[in-house]
This record gives C-alpha cells, sequence and structure tokens, in this order.
C-alpha cells in the first residue's frame, strides 16, 4: 500500500492530498441539497455527514489563507464551500443557481441558468 498522494497546488501554499479536494468537492456537490447526504458520506469517506463537513472546514481554513495563490477552479471550489459551511449548511439559495432569478439560456447546445 502506497501512501496518499500529495501535490503542491501553488508554491508557498500546503500540501494537499487528493482525498482532501474530494473531500471539498464532495461536500460543495451536495451543498445544494442541504449537505452532504449520510448514506453516501459514511461508505465513500468512513466519515459521517458531520465529521465530513468539519474537515471540510478544516481544509478551507487550512488552504484559504493561501487562497490568492491557487487556480481559479481551486479558488472558486473553495469559495463555495467556506459560503457553504458559513450558512451552517442550510442556506442552499445561495448555492442553487435556480433560486436567483434569471432563465434558461441555450449556449452552444448546453442550457445555463442567467
Amino acid at each position: 500500500m502506497g501512501a496518499l498522494k500529495q501535490r503542491q497546488v501553488a508554491p508557498g501554499v500546503p500540501q494537499v492530498d487528493g482525498i482532501d479536494w474530494e473531500i471539498v468537492e464532495f461536500v460543495v456537490r451536495w451543498a445544494p441539497f442541504g449537505g452532504p447526504d449520510p448514506e453516501e458520506a459514511l461508505p465513500r469517506f468512513g466519515m459521517t455527514s458531520e465529521q465530513l463537513s468539519a474537515r471540510c472546514a478544516h481544509i478551507v481554513a487550512r488552504v484559504g489563507r493561501f487562497e490568492s495563490r491557487l487556480d481559479g477552479h481551486r479558488r472558486a471550489l473553495l469559495g463555495r464551500a467556506r459560503q457553504f459551511l458559513e450558512s451552517g449548511g442550510t442556506d442552499i439559495a445561495t448555492l442553487d443557481p435556480m433560486a436567483r432569478p434569471g432563465r434558461w439560456v441555450a449556449r452552444r447546445g448546453v442550457w445555463h441558468w442567467q
């Protein structure tokens, strides 16, 4: 068994292993539904949804200090995770694009909410 692969995200940013980014992405994906589903979190990460959210908060706090050094995708991911965590995991309207006023628009064959 090998050690988890760690990757330097940017110079001066703490190393974050792949599972940490998976946790942040998982929490953000479940944010529109009120947070991670316990039935998904436990088998996938071996943690309850509460433990997973706490781990996500730790990751965001650790890496967030260096946010300006991250690439755009990771910066946006951290921003959405921070928004969800600060809402207490219940403010789904700010994370759900359709909760904002707008309309569906097709661009290049893909529907977007504007």
